[in-house]
């Protein structure tokens, strides 16, 4: 699924006392410690041409102080810290403290936000449509007025054939949405203080543990005992190690050098008096990982005890967490219960000026071909033809970049999976996301949801459906459901495979992830899975066999296994399992690993390149499978980003199919690493029809951004999902109460824009020779649950094959679905 080390323990030389520094003091003893300079000023907000200074407090005289400017053109700084707004923008100011001696300490970041001058006279600018605007290309709204106008609807939805320009124009209609209200302008020239507010706030009254998430082994769960006169609380269970326990991820809420109260109460049942600790983990500059110390409380026996302590946010990168554990080293694995966890202080300011591009309603997507889908970034792909469409799903980055836009993606935060459909493999139907893991999810005792592979199987005459996932490395799951986009179920309510199945003990395979999942002609069930684990200190014998790939007889109900795991020996292998019947013969295709010498010697890898897709074969499901060779390339070798691989390949109306991922289409807008969109191109099975051609090499599969050919039309005559499209530009999907055109879909999703301009573009909508004369939408705005059926004269027969355009020009329209009539 990804480039993960499994982390089996944290080693650490001790504990690291956190300073706390109290306000209101007097000079300090002359034998104190003196005070670290630090920033007074975080926040500027200047105007062009003028001025405002940088203070520093504490400073120190046997140092000298560094300003610089990250963008010179938008604000410049002097050496005395004095900064002039140069042009409209954002900028940062870095202050490093400088000894004599040559060392410096970086202090902090100075935030600061050029605006304009005020003009002398008030303009008020209507928004502009679209007609020759580029896809990519943002629409002026309106420009602030000193009191704001009422909100007003106007056209709210534009119907184009072909291309959005206004003599392609052929529908509109009115009276759904509304226009942007201008802000009233602020004075430029004023920094407010930051008020603190409460950032996190666990009272488990809900039944709800959330933001607290499980550490290590650790298991949460809300129970019947609360503090302080509550009912409920949090209790820590299936620990194994000290440091094993319950943490919160404060990244996205908490700024460098702020100072947070913490509060907290907490109890044990051990019948004698423990100690609990509460510290926080963070990369720093030195890019080494701290664990340092913020409070120790004593806990009596089965007695809630309160805490309150505060922390002060260092420079770091990533994440931040605060966690609750043991006292290192103790080999205590108690259980304990949390309950009325608050954080307060001056929350986190979006950084607009962090290259962080909002995705909130995905990437723009103006040409039919790749990625298949962009509302939201998709990865892991796994795909599954059920009843005239096949059905992608896949790992939700797009939960991870909400989460930890600033950072890389490492997947910690990712609890829902993203379901998709298409009949013709151009078009797609957006299905919203599965609600897998924590406690928002159907397997509420599983951290993470990755990399899931969906069958479906006739029991006691019904069609069920079966979703497999990746419980981050540690198990896998099995959810159930009667449609293919749920609603989803966990039948178990524990994992299906974990480190009890024989053959999956740590010693024998390293991660256990990744499923895939094949329901062969006689309908039974077989489960895949596996990964390397951790390589440091192994041996290029162990590179080359790491015999980390696994296959396991699932029972007849697909939710429990059939005698034990049987080893595929996957030269090569790293992750990322993949089966596939084709014709007698049975395919296990995987992801090759990533290195390439061991101790300085390179190895021999060129019948097996790293991180490519490979194939092995067998007579049958759980045979003796023999290698192939590699079919499918990094997407690197094709897109230039290189990154982890993972693949799906299906059958689909007769032909067959390589779905992929690649964070190409991140990364060209600017975010950071491995947030993954899905792709898809023709399988190649090469000449001979499995993998190989006549002249021996083998068949290799090409990686393009034009993706497949469709395969079929869309007919405007009957009910067609607005959610369902080729091409989007800040559109997102939000469930509604409409019933779904299609008795497979459970549940009804209407799309919504994100902005004036945004757009749907539907391929290949096949208007006959008779032609269309009117159009019905099924239209709504966010004040409402309810949508309204529009019926509108088109300006001209549509006749023949056309991509048609809806346009929205007011903010938060809802549109459910459309059809034409001749």
């Amino acid at each position: 699924m990804k480039q993960w080390k499994r982390v089996s323990g944290v080693v650490l030389s001790g504990i690291l006392a956190l300073s706390m520094t109290l306000g209101g003091m007097t000079a300090p003893d002359a034998g104190a410690k003196a005070k670290k300079a630090k920033l007074k000023t975080k926040k500027i907000s200047v105007t062009v041409g003028k001025k405002k200074t940088i203070k520093i407090a504490n400073k120190k005289k046997s140092c000298k102080y560094t300003f610089k400017s990250n963008k010179k053109k938008v604000a410049k700084v002097s050496k005395k810290g004095v900064v002039t707004g140069q042009k409209k923008g954002t900028a940062k100011i870095t202050v490093k403290e400088v000894k004599k001696n040559g060392k410096s300490r970086k202090i902090g970041v100075v935030k600061v936000t050029v605006t304009k001058k005020k003009a002398a006279s008030k303009v008020t600018a209507k928004p502009t449509t679209k007609a020759t605007q580029k896809p990519n290309q943002a629409t002026m709204t309106a420009a602030a007025t000193a009191t704001p106008e009422p909100a007003v609807k106007g056209t709210s939805v534009k119907v184009y054939t072909d291309e959005i320009k206004d003599s392609n124009l052929v529908a509109e209609a009115d009276g759904f949405g509304h226009m942007p209200t201008p802000e009233p302008t602020k004075s430029a020239d004023a920094t407010p203080e930051p008020t603190p507010a409460v950032l996190v706030n666990a009272d488990m009254e809900k039944g709800e543990y959330e933001p607290i998430a499980s550490r290590g082994s650790a298991s949460i769960s809300v129970v019947d005992d609360g503090a302080n006169n509550t009912k409920k609380s949090a209790k820590v269970t299936g620990r194994t190690a000290d440091w094993h326990g319950a943490s919160i991820d404060v990244s996205s809420l908490v700024e460098t050098d702020n100072e947070y109260a913490i509060s907290f109460y907490a109890k044990q049942e051990t019948g004698e008096d423990q100690k609990l600790d509460l510290s926080m983990q963070y990369v720093g500059d030195d890019e080494s990982t701290h664990y340092d110390s913020i409070t120790s409380v004593e806990l009596s026996d089965s007695t809630w005890t309160k805490c309150e302590a505060t922390m002060t946010v260092p420079e770091h990168t990533g994440t931040i967490l605060i966690y609750w554990q043991s006292v290192y080293q103790s080999n205590n694995d108690m259980d304990f219960y949390l309950d009325e966890v608050t954080m307060t202080g001056v929350a986190k300011t979006a950084d607009k000026d962090a290259g962080v591009p909002d995705l909130s309603t995905g990437l723009v997507k103006g040409k039919i071909g790749n990625p298949i889908m962009t509302s939201r970034l998709t990865a892991d792909p796994w795909a599954m033809e059920y009843n005239g469409r096949v059905y992608v799903y896949g790992t939700n980055d797009s939960q991870q970049y909400e989460a930890a836009a600033n950072a890389d993606n490492n997947y910690s935060k990712i609890k829902t999976l993203n379901c998709y459909s298409s009949a013709d493999m151009v078009n797609w139907t957006d299905h919203g996301t599965i609600a897998v893991s924590g406690n928002k999810g159907a397997a509420k005792w599983s951290a993470n949801s990755w990399a899931p592979a969906v069958c479906h199987k006739k029991i006691n005459g019904k069609e069920k459906f079966f979703l497999y996932f990746a419980n981050n490395a540690s198990s896998i799951g099995v959810l159930t459901a009667d449609s293919p986009t749920g609603p989803w179920t966990d039948p178990i309510g524990k994992p299906i495979i974990d480190r009890s199945i024989k053959g999956c003990a740590e010693s024998e395979i390293g991660w256990l992830f990744d499923p895939a999942v094949l329901v062969d002609d006689d309908g039974t069930g077989y489960l895949y899975f596996g990964g390397i684990g951790n390589t440091d200190g192994k041996k290029e014998d162990f590179i080359r066999n790491p015999k980390c790939a696994r296959v396991v007889k699932l029972s007849d109900d697909m939710t429990s296994v059939d005698g034990d795991a049987k080893t595929i020996d996957a030269p090569f292998m790293f992750e990322d399992s993949g089966i596939n019947k084709i014709g007698n013969k049975y395919y296990y295709s995987y992801c090759t690993n990533w290195t390439g010498s061991v101790d300085g010697v390179a190895i021999d890898r060129a019948d097996c390149p790293t991180a490519n897709i490979a194939v092995m074969v067998s007579d049958s499901p759980m045979g003796d499978f023999k290698y192939v060779g590699c079919v499918l390339k990094n997407p690197g070798a094709y897109f230039g980003v290189t990154g982890n691989n993972h693949h799906c390949f299906t059958q689909f109306n007769g032909k067959l199919y390589a779905f992929y991922h690649t964070k190409k289409d991140t990364i060209a807008v600017g975010t950071k690493q491995d947030y993954r969109t899905t792709y898809v191109n023709e399988l190649n099975l090469g000449d001979n029809g499995d993998f190989t051609n006549a002249d021996g090499t083998i068949a290799d599969t090409k990686m393009t951004k034009t993706g497949v050919s469709s395969i079929g039309t869309i007919n405007p005559y009957e009910t067609v999902e607005a959610e369902t499209f080729a091409m989007a530009d800040t559109v997102g999907t939000v469930i509604n109460n409409e019933k779904a055109s299609n008795e497979d879909w459970a549940v009804n999703y209407s799309v919504y824009n994100g902005k004036i301009g945004a757009y749907i573009g539907v391929a290949d909508v096949d208007f006959g020779t008779d032609g269309a004369s009117e159009i019905t939408m099924k239209l709504g705005d966010s004040t409402s649950d309810s949508y309204q059926t529009v019926t509108k004269k088109l300006g001209k027969k549509l006749t023949g094959k056309h991509t048609i355009y809806f346009e929205f020009d007011t903010l938060d329209v809802r549109m459910d679905s459309w059809s034409f009539k001749k």
